[in-house]
């Protein structure tokens, strides 16, 4: 319930959460009953999405408290939103959250949890793994959970599936593990034709779920550069898209900032140029980037699916910050 109400609300765009929050708070302030468990799940996640973490944790634990007492069974999007909160408290609570989330690994799966939340909960798994260099552990993840190449196509074919399929790959070449992410790439570039991303050779017709996630029009971006050396055909098409998109969008949504962050990450990671232009167009690409970081909620998702666009301007990140011992911009 409560992921349904962050996704028609807008998650992850500013003026939604703060009207959440909002409501939430004078509801919990006026009613003279306790607040439900479903309230605190959007109740945490709006004060996560304000920096608020500790709130956040301890409305996420409040929520599950009362879950445990009315039906003694978890919830997915308050054990979600209760790791995220350990998460942005700092490296240090990594161990914790990995843990945490391990714990829950017999309740849920496939069968138990919906397309979306399946592809928010074990996306964050790979995510803990990969910001704690567990590379092998990430990995294990993607190819039993994300992307089992024995899963049905429903799977494949849901675009917060593939969100979080080609988010983890973008942070494990950031990581230097690019020699395993290669092949993954075009595995899963391949089921996004026709759903996602128009089919091979019918460029100029949308897809059916094409521009309907911001965050992931911006990752599709980013996959379709790693073959860009060889053919940018389709990265080029799918540019032309965006910014046709951006003649449909709402006025507000941030429509010329999700077009610039689009521009800006092919700028940074495709090869079909000059070599002797890379380093400026990148240097270029990264400045435009840390210029669009107050709209970069405009293309929704969560803090840490957005923490992507920081991944690219600085370099790999660990619980929302650079990496402190990291002393290169790209391994």
């Amino acid at each position: 319930f409560a992921l349904k109400r962050v996704l028609v609300l807008g998650q992850g765009a500013a003026g939604s959460i703060t009207r959440i929050l909002a409501v939430i708070e004078r509801a919990a302030a006026t009613s003279a009953q306790p607040m439900s468990r479903f309230l605190h799940g959007l109740w945490a996640f709006a004060l996560l999405e304000q920096g608020r973490y500790e709130d956040a944790e301890t409305k996420a634990r409040e929520g599950l408290a009362l879950l445990e007492e009315a039906l003694g069974v978890p919830d997915p999007w308050l054990d979600h939103c209760l790791v995220q909160s350990l998460y942005f408290q700092g490296e240090e609570m990594l161990e914790d959250a990995i843990e945490f989330m391990e714990s829950r690994t017999t309740a849920w799966n496939r069968e138990s949890l919906e397309p979306e939340i399946f592809a928010q909960w074990f996306g964050l798994l790979a995510v803990l793994h990969c910001e704690s260099r567990e590379i092998d552990k990430s990995l294990q993840v993607f190819d039993d959970q994300l992307w089992p190449q024995s899963s049905a196509a429903e799977l494949h074919s849901n675009p917060q599936v593939q969100l979080a399929a080609l988010s983890l790959l973008w942070r494990l070449e950031t990581r230097g593990a690019s020699e395993v992410a290669r092949p993954r790439w075009a595995t899963v570039l391949a089921k996004c034709r026709g759903v996602t991303l128009p089919k091979k050779g019918k460029e100029d017709n949308w897809a059916p779920f094409q521009h309907r996630n911001l965050l992931l029009d911006v990752v599709l971006v980013r996959a379709l550069c790693v073959n860009s050396a060889a053919d940018a055909r389709s990265l080029k098409s799918f540019l032309e898209s965006v910014k046709g998109k951006v003649q449909h969008l709402t006025e507000g949504i941030g429509a010329e900032a999700y077009a610039s962050i689009a521009s800006s990450i092919a700028m940074l990671f495709r090869h079909d140029g000059p070599e002797k232009e890379l380093l400026a167009q990148q240097s270029t690409a990264r400045q435009e980037l840390r210029s669009l970081k107050p709209s970069w909620n405009c293309l929704g998702g969560s803090a840490v699916q957005r923490g992507l666009l920081l991944e690219a301007v600085e370099g790999p990140v660990v619980c929302g910050a650079p990496e402190v011992n990291y002393d290169k911009l790209f391994l």
